[in-house]
């Protein structure tokens, strides 16, 4: 069984020595730009005014079309991002 656990991880391409790169977060004074399913080319850019962190969940208040609006962060293993416009159907993700 443990050769073939081996082989699988061999065989994936994936080296286990791989040094764990650190987490891209949110941070304030900065600015993210948002990725559309649907339009590839539209990349608008989103201003980042303050990042509030909490117990369990942290949030990213951002300038967008001269409103602010407050929007939770999520993560995945290497980075943060936020739906920006609201999490629906084809919503476009920025990070």
């Amino acid at each position: 069984m443990k050769k073939i656990i081996r082989w699988i991880s061999d065989a994936s391409g994936v080296s286990r020595d791989v040094k764990k790169q650190p987490m891209k977060t949110i941070e304030p004074n900065t600015m993210i730009t948002a990725r559309f399913a649907t339009d590839a080319d539209l990349r608008p850019k989103i201003k980042v005014v303050e990042r509030v962190d909490r117990e369990k969940s942290s949030f990213a208040v951002m300038l967008i079309d001269g409103e602010l609006v407050k929007r939770k962060i999520h993560s995945d293993r290497d980075k943060e991002y936020v739906f920006p416009y609201g999490k629906y159907s084809m919503a476009p993700i920025a990070h």
